[in-house]
């Protein structure tokens, strides 16, 4: 009988302690997650958001000391390769010439000191006295001739020992190898007296043939003369 009864104050005792042990172990759990709350809505995040403004500021300011040397350096290898380049240019410019190229940039500045000429004309000229076409491109490319200019002085050489209509002498220059426009240019700028071109062309016919007013007219309007121009010109020799 004591047997028993000491079984079951043991047993009594068992349950005391494991009522005991589940009640401690509830307490626990339920008080752990206040603390991890009450941490988490304070503390933590207030550090978080420091060291995320800290390393978003130290971002800002690597990345504007990065685009800073960046432009920097893309300035000054600008710079160095702009000041590469037209020193590159010009020793090409000076240097880099055969004695052919040479030759022919001389003699084509020689011809324009005495004449004047298109650039077709200056190129075919250089090519009669035996340079190749490539170094006669050359020396017309780099002899620094204004073309337009070139046309005008051809013109008044022509106004010098013969006589022309307008669009005869425009004529004569497109022959000579200058563009439309030069041409156009060479005519309109070089002073000419039309009436007194007529006058002079008549002349000439008169000098070696004979005509009537009626022909004489007619041949001054086939130079291209206008009828006024031509009839100023025959009256003007005495024909009428």
């Amino acid at each position: 009988m004591k047997k028993i009864v000491g079984i079951i104050v043991v047993v009594i005792m068992i349950i005391s302690w494991v009522a005991l042990a589940e009640s401690a172990s509830t307490n626990s759990l339920i008080k752990s997650p206040a603390i991890y709350q009450s941490s988490s809505k304070t503390q933590k995040p207030a550090t978080t958001q420091a060291t995320t403004t800290q390393a978003t500021t130290t971002t800002k300011a690597t990345a504007t000391t990065q685009a800073t040397a960046t432009t920097q350096a893309t300035a000054t290898t600008q710079a160095t390769a702009t000041t590469q380049a037209t020193t590159t240019t010009q020793a090409t410019t000076t240097t880099n010439i055969s004695l052919n190229q040479a030759n022919a940039l001389k003699k084509a500045k020689q011809y324009l000191d005495f004449s004047a000429f298109s650039y077709n004309g200056l190129v075919d000229q250089l090519e009669y006295e035996g340079f190749t076409n490539s170094d006669a491109v050359f020396g017309v490319n780099n002899c620094g001739a204004i073309w337009n200019e070139q046309a005008y002085k051809k013109a008044k050489q022509y106004l010098d020992f013969s006589a022309f209509s307008y669009s005869g002498l425009v004529n004569q220059l497109e022959y000579d190898g200058f563009t439309h426009e030069q041409a156009v240019y060479g005519v309109t700028n070089c002073g000419a007296d039309w009436n007194e071109q007529a006058y002079k062309k008549a002349k000439q016919y008169l000098d070696f043939s004979a005509f009537s007013y009626s022909r004489l007219v007619e041949q001054l309007e086939y130079e291209g003369f206008t009828h006024e121009q031509a009839v100023y010109g025959a009256s003007s020799n005495g024909l009428s």
